[in-house]
């Protein structure tokens, strides 16, 4: 009987992804739930009935999680950090159309004195 007990719980402790704090907590008082009414005498099937299935079991207790909504802070970072540079690329991009003349003169070679100089602004 235990085994089915320790199996049971197991089954949930793999089905929820929740931080290992409160999933040991709720483990816990699960697991002292099961017990408790095996020792008043209920059924360890009609247990399992009324508590329903692991999978079902471990959608509810992560639906009721309260920090489940908190959003993850590192995505939160990343997202921020791209949308910050997509922002100045256009704004960088916006500015060199508007004003052509930022952009710098590129030489091109340098080897045995022959020198080319492209300049965006007139094409040679």
């Amino acid at each position: 009987m235990e085994k089915k007990v320790k199996r049971y719980i197991k089954a949930i402790d793999r089905r929820l992804h929740l931080p290992r704090r409160i999933k040991k907590e709720l483990l816990s008082e699960l697991s002292s739930e099961i017990y408790g009414r095996l020792d008043d005498g209920e059924e360890l099937e009609a247990i399992f009935a009324s508590i329903g299935t692991p999978q079902e079991l471990a959608k509810e207790l992560e639906a009721n999680d309260p920090d489940r909504k908190k959003v993850n802070r590192w995505k939160l970072t990343i997202y921020s950090a791209i949308a910050f540079c997509t922002f100045v690329w256009m704004i960088y991009s916006i500015v060199l159309i508007v004003y052509p003349r930022l952009i710098p003169p590129v030489v091109i070679g340098e080897q045995m004195g022959v020198v080319r100089c492209f300049s965006p602004i007139n094409g040679r």
